[in-house]
């Protein structure tokens, strides 16, 4: 797997530091094999309003956005997503190192693409779509307690579960990918995040989501801590406008699966029709997270049969 940034997980390019979030190159990660395809968006829409560039945290079929400036809450037009989700998906899936991105096929080559450089020379690509702005890098999301990258499991399309190796904190992210047009399995991100209770906004300013204490809240991180008894809350993007200098956007990621419709257009162009269906074909034979699941049950079940019925053997001999 490639490094990625300490900091946020985003893909490192062969030298220097991280494009993402500027941090200097350190000690870098190597994330888990994952079947999932993985894109870190932080993404801007312009309001209609006073022309501010706000922040828009997380994947929203609603067709509504507030900016953080002014504070108008606004009509937000998905097509907007639809027409940049594609190109998304091609990220991390035509992305290099390797030549044919995340996948070869034994017939054709597509090499090279317009994502072969990514995770070498570029680790960031910037997309547009009228009022949205994306920038966009293959990578792999960190535990937002300590850094390290989480394990990624999806039984449903929609819900997303990580489970952090190093500190063992687990979370769960929900999104509405029916809403979109494009094979987005889900998003992870504090916006997205459902297993932390929302802090309360009072005139004044914050209070924890469990024990009601006044929280420290500087816009900089989406989750914070109370010092009180301990318990995390999730500050939503909207709860964040009027602040003196409203905050950058966020990191956050995109979960797809299966091969981008690039990729498919690049097979069609150069071998036709049956390389498509043999693509699918592989995505077909290929074990899912559920799969992998049943069978470590179906294992641990199989154990325990056996050692019903080995051990009263056992002791009849003994």
């Amino acid at each position: 797997m490639t490094p990625v940034c300490q900091m946020c997980g985003t893909a490192l390019p062969e030298t220097g530091g991280c494009e993402a979030c500027g941090a200097v190159r350190g000690t870098p990660h190597t994330p888990p094999e994952t079947r999932w395809l993985l894109v870190g968006v932080r993404c801007r829409f312009t309001c209609k309003a006073c022309g501010f560039d706000s922040p828009l945290d997380s994947l929203d079929g609603s067709g509504s956005a507030v900016c953080l400036k002014c504070g108008l809450h606004q009509v937000f037009d998905v097509t907007h997503w639809n027409a940049l989700l594609p190109g998304l998906h091609a990220i991390p899936d035509l992305a290099g190192p390797k030549p044919e991105g995340s996948r070869s096929d034994p017939h054709w080559s597509i090499a090279p693409t317009g994502f072969a450089d990514l995770r070498q020379t570029r680790a960031v690509v910037a997309l547009s779509q009228g009022r949205l702005q994306i920038e966009a890098g293959p990578g792999h999301p960190l535990c937002e307690t300590c850094r390290e990258p989480v394990e990624i499991v999806i039984e449903k399309p929609g819900e997303v579960n990580t489970l952090c190796p190093g500190c063992g904190d687990a979370a769960t992210y929900a999104s509405k990918p029916a809403d979109f047009k494009v094979p987005v399995v889900g998003a992870i991100g504090p916006e997205h995040r459902v297993d932390r209770a929302q802090a309360r906004q009072e005139s004044d300013g914050f209070l924890c989501g469990s024990c009601g204490a006044p929280l420290q809240v500087d816009g900089r991180g989406r989750l914070v801590r109370c010092g009180y008894c301990q318990a995390v809350s999730r500050i939503r993007v909207e709860q964040l406008q009027g602040l003196a200098t409203p905050p950058p956007p966020d990191l956050w990621w995109l979960v797809f699966e299966g091969p981008s419709e690039k990729r498919r257009q690049l097979l069609r162009e150069i071998g036709g029709e049956e390389d498509d269906q043999s693509i699918e074909d592989a995505e077909h034979d290929r074990p899912s997270a559920l799969d992998h699941v049943v069978r470590i049950a179906v294992t641990g079940v199989a154990i325990a049969v056996g050692a019903a019925l080995v051990l009263p053997l056992w002791f009849l001999v003994w």
